[in-house]
């Protein structure tokens, strides 16, 4: 999912949508320069760079980002999944308050991140975080690669395709892939559709994972 901020051109106002999304989902959030020309037009090109090595891809504006996500979909039709707008706008109602957004945004986000970075002068803290997001991060990751192991060995034992077992559970060929490549978790409702169209209960599905994540720790 392609995020486009409003007026303040970051990812600060973000936060809360980025912590609540689901594992699957890999958020990339594009950020515009403090200064210089910042009109739709002028940000095209920061988006399309952005985008331009995606497979496919939703895009959501939120307010002033919602004509810049019109315009990257109706130029990159056959990588755009969908479009989401946010409390936003066809052409900005006050064009004119766009090139003084810095003068209006830049303390508020100044102000939001300082917050953010005094905890890391408590003492350890730091340091028990990158610990504890290294771990969480190679448990989910561990997770996600045992799952596509046993994803992509159901699937050739059943002669399907990617192709194939993507339209058996109405999911996407491109997302089959990144399940079987371990590079994001499924969704519960994912894996019922997976278990539906292999013709194995759900439970087979968790199990053989189990199972996948006890050998690998064994291997190591």
């Amino acid at each position: 999912m392609v995020l486009l901020p409003g007026l303040d051109g970051t990812e600060v106002f973000f936060g809360p949508l980025l912590s609540r999304l689901p594992s699957w989902i890999n958020p990339i959030v594009v950020t515009y320069p403090a200064f210089g020309p910042n009109t739709s037009q002028d940000l095209v090109p920061i988006v399309n760079r952005a985008v331009r090595k995606l497979t496919d891809f939703v895009i959501l504006g939120w307010s002033f980002g919602g004509p810049l996500a019109l315009m990257i979909a109706a130029q990159r039709p056959s990588q755009t999944a969908g479009v989401i707008l946010c409390a936003s706008f066809v052409t900005p109602p006050h064009p004119g308050l766009i090139p003084f957004r810095f003068a209006v945004t830049a303390p508020v986000i100044a102000t939001v991140r300082a917050i953010r970075r005094t905890r890391l002068l408590i003492p350890g803290y730091a340091t028990w975080m990158r610990g504890h997001n290294r771990f969480h991060y190679r448990e989910i990751m561990n997770t996600a690669a045992a799952f596509g192991q046993v994803l992509r060995r159901l699937r050739v034992e059943a002669g399907y395709s990617q192709e194939k077992l993507g339209s058996e559970a109405n999911l996407r060929r491109t997302y089959i892939s990144i399940l079987e490549r371990g590079q994001q978790q499924p969704t519960l409702t994912t894996i019922l559709k997976l278990s539906r169209a292999l013709n194995r209960p759900a439970s087979d599905l968790i199990r053989l994972v189990e199972a996948e994540i006890r050998s690998e720790a064994r291997r190591k």
